[in-house]
């Protein structure tokens, strides 16, 4: 309540991790290390399933997600996904060519 909530995104040469943080309370050390475990909540009416689904989606792409408490005080979460490999050329020409676009230099998605 009254804090301040942050996100950063940060990009290396094979992955990517978006950072959100916050100055709130931070996380009861009662449940830090069961965080993600099912059924487990601090809210009143929480089911207690959000973050261990959202770190085996994370997982499920080859990331992950952490949560910890700051030093400063507050708490912070970490997603980090590995980027997808770029398209060689010879890969490249074959996406347009079987879009039949050969102007368009988007670059395609693969999901894996």
């Amino acid at each position: 309540k009254g804090g301040t909530l942050s996100i950063h995104v940060r990009r290396s040469a094979d992955q990517c991790q978006v950072i959100v943080a916050d100055t709130g309370a931070g996380i009861d050390p009662a449940v830090q290390e069961k965080l993600f475990s099912p059924f487990v909540t601090t809210k009143p009416n929480g089911v207690g399933l959000g973050l261990g689904i959202c770190r085996r989606i994370a997982e499920s792409h080859r990331g992950s997600l952490t949560g910890e408490n700051r030093a400063k005080g507050g708490a912070e979460f970490r997603l980090t996904l590995p980027l997808a490999p770029q398209p060689t050329d010879s890969s490249r020409q074959n996406v347009i060519r079987e879009s039949g676009n050969s102007t368009d230099s988007d670059v395609t998605c693969r999901v894996s």
